[in-house]
């Protein structure tokens, strides 16, 4: 079909194939990252099909979900699934796939938060005291043995001659190499930056970002005691507190994206990853809402150098949202000419909405979308 040859064109460009050439997505990653593109107009067969043909011509080359994400689940869950299943670095390269480390920290506050929304703060802080004192332990005694055990084999390895020298110098570096911080200490030191924890007093930094982690994902739902009123404004207040919640939670997601793509990735033009969304309700226009606004978040944590952004392209029915859309023949010029745009205070818009349809009901400039 036509539009799934001239998407295909287009979402080439964008995770920057071929590696050796200008592109639209090295243009875009230098102006903030590309948009999200979302096509209405297509029936939900040819909605699948598109999505399986991308997937199928990437799935070897880029991470790449597999399109069937319940969008309808909730935030939680549609990213959770999206975590786990962002394949296609397992191809004839070796790479290594994203670990979403930050991300799934959160999952785990959020999730644990919430199944003991009334713990009392004593037995929290008891409880992960003791949590503490037991992981410190063990590493410490695993560290311990590690550089008893490189100490004891360098001295009769550098009097072995060149060789033996080179090897003491490489197990020096071992040891340089696995005293780096693990992935959950970086983890928790994002969410510590996030949240704003400030450290200190009669608790470790650990300890006072997993408290603050747990406040932040605690739910405050309405007493059914309190009079209307109350109950309708603590509904709303949790109602705005569940997106702020959700928004950071993606946040930590991009953050992981962003993480694996490091500098000598960025050198090496390493494509971005795909991924490939159906919107068809309420719900998945909720979860891609806060994915919009998400990034401000994002950006707020990156004080320098440039952010790798997934390539995001949704599909979605014309009932939807009711913004308007461009022709899907204008997209590649819309992506010439596309920057940020700050409007309304903070918020970024990041929507490029077009129409396999030939009719518009608005200019190209009003496509825009907006993560409400």
């Amino acid at each position: 079909m036509d539009h799934e040859r001239l998407l295909t064109r287009i979402v080439s460009g964008l995770v920057m194939e071929p590696r050796n050439r200008p592109s639209a997505g090295s243009r875009l990653r230098r102006k903030g990252g590309p948009p999200v593109i979302e096509v209405v107009g297509l029936d939900r067969t040819q909605q699948s099909r598109l999505l399986r043909t991308l997937r199928d011509k990437y799935a070897e080359r880029l991470p790449v979900n597999v399109p069937e994400v319940p969008m309808d689940k909730g935030v939680a869950d549609s990213f959770w699934y999206l975590s786990t299943r962002m394949t296609g670095l397992s191809g004839p390269a070796g790479r290594r796939a994203p670990s979403f480390a930050r991300f799934h920290l959160g999952l785990l506050a959020h999730a644990w938060a919430a199944k003991h929304a009334d713990l009392e703060l004593e037995r929290l802080q008891y409880a992960h005291r003791a949590l503490v004192r037991d992981l410190g332990r063990k590493r410490q005694e695993e560290t311990s043995r590690r550089d008893t055990l490189l100490q004891e084999l360098e001295q009769p390895m550098a009097a072995a001659g060149t060789v033996g020298a080179v090897l003491a110098s490489l197990s020096t570096l071992v040891r340089f190499v696995t005293l780096r911080p693990r992935a959950d200490r970086v983890a928790l030191r994002w969410w510590g930056q996030a949240l704003k924890v400030r450290t200190g007093g009669a608790f470790s930094s650990r300890e006072a970002i997993a408290i603050r982690m747990f406040h932040f994902f605690r739910p405050r739902p309405p007493r059914p005691d309190d009079p209307e009123e109350v109950r309708e404004e603590a509904a709303q207040q949790e109602e705005i507190r569940v997106t702020h919640r959700n928004e950071f939670l993606i946040a930590a997601f991009l953050a992981d994206i962003d993480a694996h793509y490091g500098l000598l990735r960025r050198l090496n033009r390493n494509q971005p990853p795909l991924m490939l969304l159906e919107v068809h309700d309420a719900e998945g226009r909720t979860v891609l809402d806060a994915y919009l606004a998400a990034h401000k978040h994002m950006r707020s944590l990156v004080k320098w150098g440039t952010i790798t952004h997934p390539v995001v392209l949704v599909v979605s029915d014309d009932a939807e949202a009711g913004l308007t859309a461009a022709p899907l023949a204008e997209l590649e010029t819309l992506l010439d000419s596309w920057e940020l745009r700050v409007e309304d205070g903070k918020r970024e818009r990041r929507l490029l909405r077009v129409t396999v349809r030939d009719s518009v009901s608005a200019p190209p400039r009003a496509t825009l979308g907006e993560a409400q």
